[in-house]
């Protein structure tokens, strides 16, 4: 994997064999796995409550996306880590239903779906920055990979969407 690659879809037996074992790599080396049901995230409420409960978010979460990426770029709550693996099963239901519902509260009057997806590639950025020596704060380049699971009867059309919206940052073989 490249450093500048985010996501990745899982799409066969054979990349979720090797996913497992990425994933043992990772926790053995001190890095974080985390699984979100994507079932469980079709509206935006439901989508950061699932977050939130994953990542276990801080009380003081405050259950929108600006507080999602505040949350997101800091996890001091959690251990000490050198990576996280981020993955979402039934990735394409995640704010499902949004997709056509716009935040007239953003300057760029995305929909929720748009929105969340391009604060998760935001959040893949940062953490895989390397620290800048200039800035008052920072912290070392960690891998944040997102993987991706689509339901079986999924159509193409989620790994199209996402494509779309960040042509080089969605990855179909990961290994």
């Amino acid at each position: 994997m490249d450093s500048s690659d985010f996501f990745f879809f899982l799409e066969d037996e054979n990349t979720e064999a090797k996913f497992n074992e990425l994933c043992g790599r990772e926790r053995a080396g001190g890095g974080l796995v985390f699984t979100c049901k994507g079932a469980a995230m079709q509206n935006k409420a439901d989508a950061l409550a699932e977050m939130a409960r994953i990542l276990q978010f801080p009380d003081y979460f405050g259950g929108n996306f600006n507080a999602l990426y505040d949350c997101m770029t800091d996890l001091a709550w959690l251990p000490p880590f050198t990576s996280v693996l981020l993955r979402f099963t039934d990735a394409d239901m995640i704010l499902e239903g949004s997709a056509d519902s716009v935040d007239h509260n953003s300057a760029d009057d995305v929909n929720d779906q748009e929105a969340f997806w391009s604060l998760l590639t935001d959040v893949c950025a940062f953490w895989n920055a390397p620290f800048q020596p200039d800035k008052e704060w920072g912290h070392t380049a960690i891998p944040f990979r997102i993987f991706l699971q689509r339901r079986e009867t999924s159509s193409a059309d989620f790994e199209l969407f996402l494509k779309k919206l960040f042509p080089d940052r969605i990855y179909s073989r990961p290994f």
